[in-house]
């Protein structure tokens, strides 16, 4: 597989990732700077930075210096991932509404929803991603830096977790959910906001009682 070289890293990085959330890589397969090198046609110098930059935002895990792995996550992992991200929800909504920064979430927000209604037509996978960077108007806008790291270093545990997303939620029910999202917002009804912007992390959590 041959990438442009002029945004070579970037789209390294973007194409594991997807292959990641849709499992063309598994949990417990190994990735060697050898083998992406010689699957991807490039050196090593671009692979080792993209695997480092995928063990830093927690899609991989290291086993040496030079081979990592996707790691497995329990179905007791991933109720506690969940439970880690309502709690920094809960401490970014707090963060808003002491700084009042409502008219900064509504424009971006708005923004996110108009991102994601011009995505259709797109895959779900897609338009799913698109979803969940709406939802992320919230903590990178709430004015504290610590909290939006913790969200971003936090990104690739949900792809291991939960794959693309499509198992957990509909895009009709995303599409709902950004709704009252922003109706709440523009209303300032905080119960509204904390109770919406909590939605997808019930629909993961759902999706859990169906594992075997």
């Amino acid at each position: 597989m041959m990438l442009n070289r002029q945004t070579l890293s970037e789209q390294l990085y973007e194409d594991i990732k997807q292959r990641i959330a849709r499992r063309e890589i598994q949990p417990g397969q190994k990735l060697t700077i050898r083998r992406l090198q010689a699957e991807y046609g490039v050196s090593s110098s671009p692979v080792r930075d993209v695997l480092l930059r995928l063990l830093h935002m927690g899609f991989l895990r290291a086993e040496d210096n030079s081979s990592y792995y996707v790691p497995k996550m329990t179905t007791e992992e991933k109720k506690q991932l969940l439970e880690l991200s309502e709690y920094i929800s809960d401490v970014t909504l707090g963060i808003i509404r002491a700084n009042d920064r409502f008219d900064i979430i509504e424009e971006k927000l708005a923004k996110g929803y108009e991102l994601f209604l011009a995505s259709e037509g797109q895959p779900e996978a897609a338009r799913l991603r698109c979803y969940a960077d709406a939802l992320n108007v919230f903590v990178e806008n709430c004015g504290n830096p610590y909290c939006e790291y913790m969200v971003e270093s936090s990104q690739g545990n949900f792809f291991i977790a939960f794959g693309d997303y499509t198992g957990c939620i509909s895009v009709d029910e995303a599409q709902q959910n950004l709704e009252r999202l922003l109706k709440a917002v523009r209303e300032r009804d905080f119960e509204a906001i904390s109770r919406e912007d909590k939605y997808f992390r019930r629909a993961f959590l759902k999706s859990l009682g169906q594992e075997k």
